[in-house]
């Protein structure tokens, strides 16, 4: 995508050769390195974020600040998991509607992957179920890893603080099996605190998805 008139040229290709879907924009995978988009003429979207970390240096990283102690448990009943998502959802939704199309809860073939791969388990405080980590081995946007598939705090344990602490655990579950592994996932432009959970964390944002279109 760089130098930048590409940017423009390839949007004309696109809305040329597919002018009969009559697209309103096209989807770019952009490295942060490469700096902004600014095109006259194109409107710039900040879609979603690809933010990733090796296991290994993360887990080297200070302990988190925190006023619980979270820990990985590894998950026996898949359908016991995704009924503990979906529920964990519904209370989130209920909070927070304007998030209803922009995240989806994981199903129970989405977790059973991540429970084949050893990565998916609840996050227990004091002996109880406070939340949900899953990830999957993948190769997505030229990184091959473990994307994370699912992050989720039940309802009594939102805003606590709690969501880096989740991912911590399960980061040095990891760490002890898959320390070379890279440990990426996506997050919607939109979701600050998803994006400061994952950065408290220490992964970096390393590309952006963009929705770049012509200006009306």
């Amino acid at each position: 995508l760089h130098p930048l008139p590409a940017v423009e040229e390839a949007i004309d290709a696109v809305f040329e050769n597919y002018s009969k879907f009559s697209p309103r924009a096209v989807r770019f995978l952009r490295n942060c390195d490469a700096g902004p988009v600014s095109v006259p003429g194109l409107t710039v979207t900040l879609d979603q974020m690809v933010i990733a970390g090796k296991v290994r240096s993360l887990a080297a990283l200070p302990p988190l600040k925190r006023k619980f102690s979270v820990h990985f448990s590894p998950v026996d009943n898949i359908e016991e998991a995704a009924e503990f998502v979906r529920r964990a959802y519904d209370g989130f939704f209920e909070e927070q509607p304007a998030m209803v199309d922009l995240i989806y809860p994981a199903d129970a073939e989405d977790l059973e992957e991540c429970q084949r791969a050893g990565s998916l388990g609840y996050g227990v405080i004091n002996g109880q179920r406070a939340g949900l980590m899953a990830a999957a081995p993948r190769t997505k946007y030229a990184l091959e890893g473990y994307e994370i598939v699912e992050e989720v705090l039940d309802t009594p344990w939102r805003g606590l603080g709690l969501a880096a602490a989740l991912q911590r655990s399960l980061v040095d579950h990891m760490a002890v099996e898959h320390p070379d592994n890279v440990l990426y996932g996506t997050i919607d432009g939109s979701n600050a605190a998803s994006k400061a959970t994952a950065l408290r964390v220490g992964r970096t944002r390393i590309a952006d998805f963009l929705y770049i279109s012509r200006q009306p």
